[in-house]
């Protein structure tokens, strides 16, 4: 247990344990967050590829945090091979929820052709779902494609 710069108090062990019970009973938002901690190595060691278990035990029950994660870590390649494919498609299901993140990844993905056929048309549709939830980062990228928000 420690005190953090904002001056909170942080038991790693605690947070585990009652986490983990939570995860045991099928709490999503808890096993997303375990994966969290191992990827970031907060109260744990770094473990990617615990991580990418993690979100993928959430993912495939319609987490869709955990579907997002999981797409950035298929994209990063961190946990498992580098795979486009794969993060467009845990992206899509994410953005699908309406998740802002994971339809700016998305956008971005078919920006570039990466994991799937390049498209402007179909980057600009998913850049305006996440601008319309006041996304700031999907309205810089329109704007960077010269469409007004």
């Amino acid at each position: 247990m420690y005190l953090d710069a904002t001056g909170v108090t942080r038991d790693y062990a605690a947070a585990r344990e009652w986490l983990q019970k939570s995860a045991g009973q099928g709490d999503l938002d808890a096993l997303t967050t375990l994966g969290f901690m191992s990827e970031y190595g907060e109260g744990v060691p770094k473990d990617f590829k615990k991580a990418v278990d993690l979100y993928h035990q959430a993912a495939k029950r319609g987490h869709a945090q955990a579907q997002y994660n999981l797409g950035r870590l298929c994209h990063l390649g961190q946990g498992v091979k580098a795979d486009f494919e794969a993060a467009a498609g845990w992206y899509r299901v994410a953005a699908k929820q309406g998740l802002p993140a994971a339809q700016l990844d998305l956008g971005w993905m078919y920006q570039n052709g990466w994991g799937l056929k390049q498209d402007r048309v179909e980057a600009i549709a998913w850049y305006l779902k996440a601008s319309d939830q006041g996304y700031e980062p999907a309205k810089k990228h329109l704007q960077s494609l010269g469409v007004a928000p």
